[in-house]
């Protein structure tokens, strides 16, 4: 066995010997309990909504109401819009809304941070619930 050859043996199990222990503890540590499609589904809503909390709880209340133009939506209707489409979506699947919605006038419906904060976090935790409570088999469907 040449010297080369030996190195990159070498290369290969110490990079398998540190990268195999991060992967199984990163799966333990984001094992939902439901299997298949539905265990990546939960993960990415806790991914995104994790990330997405974070923002909104380090986003001074002050900038809840501003909005770079007109047009655009403000930094509260863009969370409320979240929100909205976060209970709405799990409809798709049959799963019924537990918050009254009117799409008219939800977005609109409150610039108060600690409102929204709270309001994220229980549309990411319906969103979840959602999912877990049905088959891989029914996610799969065409809709």
């Amino acid at each position: 066995m040449t010297t080369t050859t030996r190195r990159l043996m070498c290369t290969l199990l110490l990079g398998a010997g540190t990268l195999l222990p991060a992967l199984a503890f990163a799966e333990s540590h984001t094992d939902t309990g439901a299997p298949g499609i539905r265990k990546d589904m939960i993960a990415s809503i806790g991914d995104a909504g994790g990330k997405l909390i974070e923002l909104a709880d380090a986003t001074p209340a002050k900038k809840y109401a501003w909005r770079p133009n007109k047009q655009t939506r403000s930094v509260a209707e863009v969370y409320m819009h979240v929100v909205m489409t976060n209970y709405m979506l799990p409809g798709i699947v049959g799963v019924q809304s537990p918050v009254a919605i009117d799409m008219k006038t939800f977005e609109k419906s409150t610039t108060d941070k600690a409102q929204i904060v709270q309001m994220l976090k229980d549309s990411f935790a319906f969103g979840k619930s959602a999912i877990d409570q049905q088959s891989d088999d029914h996610l799969n469907d065409p809709v």
